[in-house]
């Protein structure tokens, strides 16, 4: 009776009270300060910034870009530097320069789909979680972005994010063409045929060289995929994985083990393939499922060898019996940051910490020559 009592403990007890008293910490973790008048940051809340001002772009075509011309040539007739955010998860003060104006493109954000050519025109500060939305009752997807859709167009393409999309380019590749505003207030078109040089100096050139408008995007069907997963040791991770790939899959991502027992010996690979039955229909897109206890395991693992045990004991016994293993593309997409974010935050006046990895993209632009020397 001991003994089971004591199996019971293990399995079951100690998981539940990591899993709660981490939940408790997440839940009354102070709030960050609110930032005084002229202060701006990050996502990272390391980077707070005395800036100029801040210019949140008009909804409608014709108002913004008329203002936003205005903006930068009072910034150039009085010598400040200009700087663009979008959902400023590029961390590192990149998208604020101080005593700068900042430009926030997240009003600037519709959207227009071509159902004929596969051709998505959206403004820069649509968030994929919005496109995804937008672009799931058309029967369409994005095809190529990063695994989570918190972060806006013009900053993934501003950094030319890569995907976990198998066999695809960064997400260059996807891009048609868009509208550029120059330091000078003119916007030209950019694409391989016209202007070719600005088009690949802007993919990935952080707005260095001026606003990124619109974009036109390739998207592709919306597709039902099958789960399927893999656990093998590490040295036997890259011959299973081409094996895996020698039965086409469209999506894939592998994590080594975090157990302090397994630690780097382990690796699960997860790929994701169409299913060939055209009879059924593709899963609806909903939020995320148990988006809470997925948070726990998490964060629970932050400093914790029971929870880094816990976390990959629940990846790889766990999870392959709960999840579901259908999907549709668009709903493998729908990930936020919300499992990573805002947690153990320091209050402090000068240096406030949030543990968050989240670093795969942002929007800047420099209008002026680039002195990241801050006061």
């Amino acid at each position: 009776m001991v003994v089971c009592i004591g199996v019971l403990l293990a399995l079951f007890i100690r998981p539940a009270l990591h899993l709660l008293s981490t939940a408790w910490r997440d839940t009354n973790t102070p709030t960050p300060t609110v930032l005084e008048p002229g202060i701006m940051n990050d996502v990272s809340r390391l980077n707070e910034t005395l800036i100029s001002k801040t210019w949140s772009v008009p909804q409608d075509k014709a108002a913004a870009e008329a203002q936003l011309s205005e903006i930068l040539h009072q910034a150039r007739r009085d010598g400040l530097p200009v700087s663009i955010a979008g959902a400023r998860h590029s961390m590192g003060g990149h998208t604020m320069y101080p005593r700068g104006v900042v430009i926030d493109m997240l009003p600037f954000n519709a959207m227009q789909l071509d159902e004929q050519h596969n051709i998505l025109h959206v403004q820069a500060g649509a968030r994929w979680n919005d496109i995804l939305k937008y672009l799931n009752p058309f029967g369409r997807s994005v095809a190529i972005m990063q695994s989570n859709d918190s972060f806006t167009v013009g900053g993934s393409i501003s950094v030319n994010c890569h995907g976990w999309q198998y066999g695809r380019p960064p997400i260059a590749s996807s891009v048609l063409g868009f509208r550029l505003m120059k330091a000078d207030g003119i916007i030209v078109r950019c694409s391989r045929n016209e202007n070719a040089e600005l088009f690949s100096l802007a993919l990935g050139g952080y707005g260095l060289f001026g606003v990124i408008l619109d974009v036109d995007l390739q998207v592709v069907p919306n597709e039902r995929y099958q789960l399927e997963q893999f656990l093998v040791p590490a040295d036997k991770a890259l011959s299973t994985f081409d094996r895996a790939a020698q039965e086409q899959f469209s999506m894939a991502y592998a994590r080594m083990s975090i157990a302090p027992d397994t630690l780097l010996d382990e690796v699960i690979i997860t790929v994701f393939r169409v299913d060939p039955d055209p009879a059924v229909s593709i899963p609806p897109l909903v939020d995320p499922r148990m988006q809470s206890l997925r948070r726990s395991l998490f964060r629970g693992s932050v400093g914790s060898d029971f929870g880094k045990t816990l976390r990959w004991n629940a990846e790889t016994k766990l999870q392959p019996h709960l999840r579901d293993r259908i999907f549709s593309r668009n709903q493998l997409l729908n990930e936020g940051v919300e499992i990573f974010e805002k947690l153990f935050v320091r209050l402090d006046r000068h240096l406030a910490r949030v543990l968050c990895p989240t670093t795969k993209c942002g929007i800047i632009c420099a209008v002026s020559p680039p002195n990241r020397t801050k006061t």
